[in-house]
């Protein structure tokens, strides 16, 4: 399944905002992965990912540090359109005070995933379905014609 990076792209020690990539909003599918990174003139030195009270439960396997990013697998059964409020704990330098930073991610809400590799199925069964209704509709006309 893809990778979604979510890219932390700068930050605001007064006011505890960051600028990430995906302008704060991250749309994913069932079984993505969401790969949190810290960009290099950002003024970020460390995070961490922590859910906020309540939010949907969406993880096969919760975010996680690796290294200096964190990554998190959402489950193959995620609730569609399910909303997951997070948060970014963060800090500016070693040591410094923890500041947190509040984005989204969603699960796209429809079925387009379920269906990827029965779409030619599905098309085709539609056209011979219509071809066969066009056939029996035409030799329907033919019978009242030649009464």
């Amino acid at each position: 399944m893809p990778t979604r990076p979510i890219k932390i792209t700068g930050s605001n020690v007064t006011t505890e905002k960051l600028e990430l990539d995906d302008h704060d909003h991250t749309i994913a599918d069932p079984g993505d992965t969401i790969l949190w990174q810290i960009g290099k003139r950002s003024g970020v030195f460390s995070i961490s990912i922590r859910p906020k009270t309540g939010a949907a439960k969406i993880w096969a396997n919760p975010p996680r540090a690796q290294g200096n990013v964190w990554s998190g697998d959402i489950s193959p059964t995620a609730p569609l359109g399910a909303m997951y409020d997070y948060s970014i704990f963060w800090r500016a330098f070693a040591g410094g005070p923890e500041m947190h930073y509040d984005p989204i991610i969603s699960i796209r809400p429809t079925l387009r995933r379920k269906f990827k590799g029965r779409r030619f199925k599905l098309v085709g069964l539609l056209l011979s379905l219509m071809a066969f209704l066009s056939i029996s509709i035409w030799l329907s006309d033919k019978k009242k014609i030649s009464k």
